[in-house]
């Protein structure tokens, strides 16, 4: 990884100035930045229309409904709602994933599976390479605003909380509110 500045002309649009951000071997991922380069304004993603909007934190812009909070300091990430089988969980959101959702190994234990975990590849990271493991929830996964119908899903010692992936952050559109720590999300259009 390099640390670098992201050129305006390279960023989703309408981007207005360069930002810091760093470069990493990443095919389908032109740059990486975090939405607290912008301050104190609102950054919406839309993955599934390839948008990207910052714009001023005014009444208008602010989503109606209730935010859901960031996660817990020191990383203070955005996180999104998740329910399975009546069990609720806090999923952060994840746009350097591929997949619907990512589990702590140790949750498996606790949900309905159709069947047993089945290892699906290996991820290596600075630790080590580390098994990643793959299975259907038996019966439906509620995400944010979204419900799937017995999804596949990945387990892994990597994270300690669930991720939430692009493969379901394409179907949102997500408004940040950095410096607040807040978000909202709903289904993308």
């Amino acid at each position: 990884m390099l640390l670098t500045e992201a050129p305006a002309s390279k960023m989703p649009s309408p981007a207005a100035y360069d930002a810091p951000a760093i470069a990493s071997p990443m095919p389908d991922v032109p740059v990486v930045l975090s939405p607290s380069v912008f301050g104190d304004r609102l950054v919406v993603l839309d993955l599934g229309n390839a948008f990207l909007t910052v714009c001023d934190k005014t009444p208008s812009a602010v989503p109606s409904g209730g935010p859901t909070s960031y996660s817990a300091p020191p990383f203070a990430l955005p996180t999104l709602d998740l329910e399975v089988d009546g069990k609720k969980f806090s999923a952060h959101l994840d746009t350097g994933s591929p997949v619907t959702v990512i589990f702590p190994k140790r949750y498996a234990e606790g949900l309905p599976l159709q069947g047993p975990l089945e290892q699906s590849g290996t991820v290596r990271t600075h630790w080590g390479e580390q098994p990643i493991y793959k299975a259907k929830i038996a019966g439906p996964l509620h995400i944010g605003p979204l419900t799937l119908d017995s999804p596949e899903v990945r387990f892994t010692d990597l994270v300690q909380e669930a991720n939430v992936g692009t493969q379901i952050l394409r179907q949102l559109r997500i408004t940040l509110d950095p410096s607040e720590h807040r978000s909202w999300v709903e289904k993308s259009t």
